[in-house]
């Protein structure tokens, strides 16, 4: 639970300090993504460099807005990737191209645990 509130925490401190323009999606509010990443330690190194590609190519992807991998200080194999996509359409479309398809085909069998992805809209605040 204290995991849940100390990633919930972050998520929506990042999504008030964001100052930078989404690239034109829709008209509907940003949306932030949390997904915890628990890495089998023998697949660490490919896990890396997966993330770091996924990152680069959905950066550039339309209606993106930030994207940053946390690494978990006392457990180098725990991860929380945070997404703010402009709004819902931009993160539908991204989660159903095919880099992102490819992405969790290389990365899920790595998984110590099952991929724990939440949404969160912003409460409070600026986008």
């Amino acid at each position: 639970m204290k995991r849940f509130i100390t990633t919930a925490a972050v998520a929506a401190a990042l999504a008030l300090v964001l100052g930078a323009n989404a690239n034109a999606v829709g008209t509907t509010s940003p949306v932030t993504v949390v997904a915890h990443l628990d890495v089998a330690r023998t697949g660490l190194d490919n896990a890396l460099v997966y993330l770091r590609d996924y990152i680069a190519t959905s950066e550039q992807q339309p209606g993106a807005m930030r994207i940053e991998l946390l690494r978990q200080v006392t457990n180098s194999n725990h991860f929380t990737l945070v997404e703010v996509w402009a709004n819902d359409q931009a993160y539908e479309a991204h989660i159903a191209s095919a880099p992102v398809r490819a992405f969790h085909a290389k990365l899920d069998p790595l998984l110590g645990s099952p991929h724990d992805e939440r949404l969160f809209s912003i409460v409070a605040g600026n986008p």
